[in-house]
């Protein structure tokens, strides 16, 4: 494999499963597959307890998987710190939900962001100083330098922990949803930056949220993940306007239309119950105790993952005759489309 056109990040049949006391498993991610290609941004979307920070965390070495394999640049991970695993762990990167806890109290923001490359040696001058630079690309003025945590706004320390991560000079940066706790005008100023730090920098971005409205934004790809498994992956702009799977429908019809009553053209679609326990997924299609196009099939043969679409997959035995309805409706929706 020629490796300059090789993924960046690649994972095959990729599980993550969690022992437990009594011999019972937790199987937050239960077989994935992915590929993410240099500069582009990869989504992940589903609802809290579906595998996404778990999946994230894997991909950046935090987690070791189960079974599967991750590749990086078309290789496998060095497995000794002297075969290239620091250089390797410098280049993939992790931005977490919290930006506060992610922060000691104790050490002002010019401390925190320098800390990881005095971890990787660098002396504290050089350290210091690519901090300050970091800061500034991200919007921060110096004289954020001397100050802490609590002194500082969320949307603030979100700055600060991508000025971190990026001291490093990753090649791969998950960001797993560093906009969920922001006012709406600030989530559009994060990610106009992430946008501009992409272009820039060549930064390859796997983006975590359960907010499709986000992620169709900002992504080139979406994959959306339930219970440990992707029911449906393909091109942003595809999944947003013509979902194929009844999950990926449900989360699309959850997001706010900015038209009156009226002149909304669909209703949202309720799930049923709560999304089962990934220490005993349901048979089959694990979504199928919630779907409302379940058959009898669906409890007895799991359906693969196959394409409808160029690059555009679904898990389902029925996808090509679900009247399912996409996410753009309402008066502006051709309008939309066109731009």
């Amino acid at each position: 494999m020629n490796v300059a056109t090789a993924p960046v990040v690649s994972a095959r049949n990729l599980e993550v499963h969690f022992p437990l006391r009594g011999g019972e498993t937790v199987k937050a991610v239960d077989g994935v597959d992915l590929s993410v290609a240099a500069g582009q941004t990869f989504g992940i979307i589903g609802e809290s307890g579906s595998g996404k920070s778990t999946l994230g965390r894997a991909l950046v070495g935090m987690l070791k998987p189960t079974r599967g394999s991750l590749e990086y640049d078309g290789a496998a991970p060095p497995r000794r710190r002297g075969g290239g695993q620091g250089r390797a762990r410098r280049d993939r990167q992790i931005i977490f939900q919290d930006p506060h806890s992610a922060m000691n109290p104790r050490m002002t923001i010019l401390q925190s962001a320098s800390e990881p490359l005095i971890i990787a040696g660098k002396s504290r001058r050089v350290a210091e100083a690519r901090a300050v630079a970091m800061m500034e690309r991200v919007g921060l003025e110096p004289g954020f330098a001397d100050r802490y945590p609590h002194e500082l706004s969320g949307g603030q320390k979100a700055r600060v922990n991508i000025a971190r991560a990026l001291t490093l000079e990753p090649r791969l940066l998950v960001c797993d949803e560093i906009v969920a706790a922001l006012d709406v005008s600030i989530q559009a100023d994060m990610l106009n930056l992430l946008a501009d730090l992409q272009n820039d920098m060549g930064l390859t971005y796997v983006f975590i949220t359960h907010d499709l409205g986000v992620v169709s934004h900002i992504s080139d790809w979406i994959a959306v993940m339930y219970l440990g498994v992707f029911v449906e992956v393909g091109p942003a702009l595809e999944l947003s306007w013509a979902p194929r799977h009844p999950y990926t429908e449900a989360l699309l019809s959850a997001e706010p239309e900015p038209y009156p009553a009226a002149m909304r053209s669909q209703s949202r679609i309720i799930l049923k119950g709560e999304i089962p326990s990934p220490v005993s997924p349901p048979s089959g299609c694990r979504f199928r105790t919630r779907c409302r196009f379940a058959k009898d099939i669906c409890a007895t043969e799991r359906p693969p993952l196959r394409e409808l679409s160029p690059g555009h997959l679904t898990a389902c035995h029925f996808a090509e005759e679900l009247p399912l309805s996409g996410q753009k409706r309402g008066p502006m929706a051709a309008a939309e489309a066109g731009t």
